[in-house]
């Protein structure tokens, strides 16, 4: 749902979605932000593989929209959380696992 909602927001501000690029999340932090879901836990996909490709899949459905509707609307995007950003993953786990 969130997918349709960005571009139906870009599209109603007419916000040009062209060219705008999606800076990959580093397989990395992808992997250190599930150790930090699972410790918290989070039920995730058991093949880390399996997970990374529908992250793929699912951003392509919907970054260039936000991107482009945030640069418009002067909203700054965190490129990627990681463990350089600890405190900002430990806030979004803390205020979203089971139970909190």
């Amino acid at each position: 749902m969130g997918e349709r909602t960005v571009a139906a927001l870009a599209e109603l501000i007419q916000v040009e979605v062209q060219g705008a690029r999606d800076p990959e999340t580093g397989r990395a932090a992808f992997a250190a932000t599930r150790r930090r879901l699972a410790a918290s836990g989070f039920q995730l996909v058991e093949n880390e593989a399996e997970a990374w490709a529908r992250l793929q899949d699912l951003r392509r459905t919907y970054y260039p929209s936000l991107r482009r509707l945030c640069d418009k609307l002067g909203i700054v995007l965190p490129h990627a959380v990681d463990e350089t950003s600890p405190a900002l993953a430990e806030d979004v786990i803390a205020r979203t696992a089971p139970g909190s």
